[in-house]
């Protein structure tokens, strides 16, 4: 099953999620264009693109644990999801975007610190 298909089965519109630190959030709309999740308790629009997501799985292949990461500010953190997902968008975006691919069933997360995540195979 591919990225889109994936999340399409399994995220809509309105669902509830907590991040691997228990920080709520929830998805606003699962589109054709992609994601939008809202962030924080002023629910801070942030479209995850379909181009984004389909290079996940290319990123996390052939590696083991990697950190998800999240620094707030726009330099990405190298070798986590984090640095992958700041090539294109330029905010802290990797523990939603986890917990998300997750819910999907495309990833499995280690929530001890530092929080990790990996593809199922």
């Amino acid at each position: 099953m591919n990225v889109r298909d994936a999340i399409q089965s399994k995220l809509s519109d309105g669902m509830a999620l907590k991040t691997p630190t228990g920080s709520p959030f929830r998805v606003k709309s699962v589109d054709d264009k992609g994601i939008i999740l809202l962030f924080g308790s002023a629910e801070t629009q942030t479209r995850i693109t379909w181009e984004c997501l389909d290079g996940v799985p290319a990123f996390l292949g052939g590696k083991d644990w990697v950190r998800i990461g999240g620094r707030f500010n726009v330099e990405p953190e190298t070798r986590t999801l984090d640095g992958y997902l700041k090539l294109w968008i330029k905010r802290a975006t990797a523990p939603w975007v986890a917990v998300a691919l997750e819910t999907a069933g495309l990833v499995e997360i280690n929530r001890s610190k530092p929080a990790r995540l990996r593809l199922i195979r």
